[in-house]
């Protein structure tokens, strides 16, 4: 079974058996995980046009893996477009702005009260 979110608006994203049974593609997309799993749909997803940010914890995705075959990947894929954001917890400010820019799109409430601007996207999360 796919891990659990346990952050604000985790209910609005889609684990990776949601995913495989989804009829329609998104425009973009940001996959929380760069492991096996999230790197696959990273892949996949690009091969069909959808804008991807992989979005992993680590300072390097697949963590746990040779060095050279995680760089080669990484490489691989940012070659075709596909945007990692390494080293950072998701509430980071690096990866916020990665994902939604300065002050763009739409407004949403944070669990501590404040808002944020962003557009509205699905969120893929490898297990």
């Amino acid at each position: 079974r796919p891990a659990t979110l346990n952050i604000p608006g985790a209910e609005l994203a889609m684990d990776s058996d949601r995913m495989l049974s989804a009829t329609t593609l998104p425009k973009s997309i940001a996959i929380i995980g760069g492991g096996v799993i999230g790197m696959e749909f990273a892949s996949i997803l690009n091969a069909f046009g959808v804008t991807v940010t992989v979005l992993e914890y680590c300072p390097e995705i697949l963590p746990g893996f040779d060095e050279d075959v995680a760089k080669r990947l990484r490489m691989s894929l940012k070659r075709r477009g596909v945007s990692i954001v390494t080293g950072g917890d998701i509430d980071n400010t690096r990866m916020y702005r990665k994902l939604y820019g300065e002050k763009q799109g739409e407004k949403h409430r944070r669990r501590d009260g404040t808002d944020r601007r962003g557009p509205t996207r699905r969120v893929a999360r490898g297990a």
